[in-house]
């Protein structure tokens, strides 16, 4: 696919009325646009959500836009590659401090439409562009093609990738930055398809190709900061290591918990201290929420993970103590008002004297979706009985929240989560989704984080257990 650009002065009309955007101060970005077809918030307001470069540690922030999707902003985090989230793409933009740009396009069709860009740099913005409306999407959840296949397939994706940098202008330490991404990208995809290969074939062995090509350094600290296909790379490396040997020590103990246990297996297997710490940093907030014994793991925590990062420590001290106090018996946090798919609105108080199976998605939600076929069994299997199955969504659309409900033909009480009002995903610590709770016919909780309607065996055993 040809990508389209034009590549305009810096002086625009449409950026003419801001006086702060004539001159970016010293280590200051200033970055302008109009993004046509952002769909609005349900409050009626348009944002775009700008994502740091990786490895900043800088949270992200939300730029408003005008009626006609112009906007402005300054930004103080770096250079770097930057994404701009508009709700439909993702969309790269590499940034240098102390300097001016423009960006406007049309969010409808940035995939194959022209993409208008002004200020610096303009010639590099046009690789990282034409890398994003070029890029190949792999279904890496097809195992049935053989490894040879999904060689030639990734193989190929990575040739384009390395013609379309040869003829790109960009700085030489950027450029070998960039060839060293590309093939991150393609280490990335191969040991994640031979993961997937594995787990549908016990039976499968990797080529000897294959397991060369693999054979790298799975400890360099300075890529794991600063490159994201190198960071899942060694993730999804050590979640092989480490299952491997959770298994071998279930097998010892059939009482052992993998889960429980993790945080001292990953200190045993990763030499590195930096990534172990960032390996914890991926994993401890949502394990935290899946152990039975909350207090053993957060003791481990704080034993295992040396990192400096305060931000993440406090959020994980907030969510143990919020935890700690969702007991078995205890009432459960309130939800109010919530708008239903089928009109009006409900609150948690309505469904009092029914078991309720609450379910937090998003229509984003790629893990969701998977799990959508279970629920769907789960409500005719105990339909009549003494329990009601209520669906959360944490969207922000209202109208992908609708639209993925008609198109799944989703059943139970759909309920959109108020975003003005996030107590109860709050105060069960709910850091990410899907999530699964199980309240008895009081109100009170009889797992905060129940079992999923995959684990059917778990949850047929929980729901068994209270007389269901």
């Amino acid at each position: 696919m040809q990508s389209k650009f034009i590549i305009t002065l810096f002086v625009m009309s449409s950026y003419a009325v801001c006086p702060s955007f004539a001159q970016a101060p010293k280590e200051y970005i200033i970055l302008a646009g109009k993004i046509q077809h952002v769909d609005p918030l349900p409050t009626g307001e348009k944002t775009i959500v700008l994502t740091p470069p990786f490895g900043s540690n800088q949270p992200k922030k939300l730029i408003p836009l005008t009626d006609d999707g112009s906007f402005v902003d300054t930004l103080s985090t770096g250079s770097g590659e930057y994404i701009i989230w508009d709700g439909k793409n993702p969309v790269p933009l590499y940034l240098n401090q102390s300097k001016r740009y423009t960006i406007s396009y049309d969010a409808d069709t940035f995939r194959k439409g022209t993409v208008e860009l002004g200020g610096d740099d303009a010639p590099i913005n046009q690789y990282f562009i034409a890398k994003q409306q070029q890029r190949v999407f792999i279904d890496r959840l097809n195992t049935k093609r053989s490894e040879a296949e999904f060689r030639q397939l990734i193989g190929g994706i990575r040739q384009q990738a390395m013609a379309r940098l040869q003829t790109a202008q960009l700085p030489h330490e950027l450029r070998s930055a960039q060839a060293k991404a590309i093939q991150y990208e393609y280490l990335y995809e191969l040991h994640h398809f031979l993961y997937l290969k594995k787990e549908a074939n016990s039976a499968f062995t990797p080529s000897i190709e294959s397991e060369k090509e693999l054979t790298i350094d799975y400890l360099n600290e300075t890529d794991y900061r600063q490159d994201g296909y190198y960071r899942n790379l060694v993730h999804n490396y050590y979640m092989v290591q480490l299952n491997r040997l959770e298994n071998e020590k279930k097998k010892a103990n059939p009482s052992y918990s993998p889960l429980q246990n993790r945080l001292k297996l990953l200190s045993l297997i990763v030499p590195n201290e930096s990534i172990k710490n960032g390996l914890i940093t991926e994993r401890a907030m949502y394990e935290l929420k899946e152990v039975k014994d909350v207090e053993a793991y957060y003791q481990d925590f704080q034993i295992y993970y040396t990192g400096a990062d305060e931000v993440f420590k406090a959020d994980m001290a907030d969510a143990y103590l919020r935890l700690s106090k969702l007991k078995v018996g205890k009432p459960s946090p309130e939800f109010v008002n919530y708008r239903n798919y089928q009109g009006g609105t409900t609150s948690l108080k309505a469904f009092r004297g029914k078991y309720v199976y609450i379910d937090l998605w998003a229509s984003w939600c790629g893990n969701c979706w998977g799990e959508m076929p279970f629920l769907k069994k789960l409500e005719q299997t105990y339909q009549g009985k003494n329990i009601v199955f209520v669906s959360i969504s944490i969207d922000k659309d209202v109208h992908k929240w609708a639209a993925t409900i008609k198109q799944k033909k989703m059943d139970g009480i759909q309920l959109l989560a108020n975003p003005a009002d996030p107590s109860f995903t709050r105060e069960y610590a709910v850091n990410g989704i899907p999530r699964y709770i199980l309240l008895d016919p009081n109100g009170a909780i009889v797992a905060y984080s129940a079992p999923r309607p995959s684990e059917t065996g778990e949850l047929a055993a929980l729901l068994a257990k209270v007389g269901l």
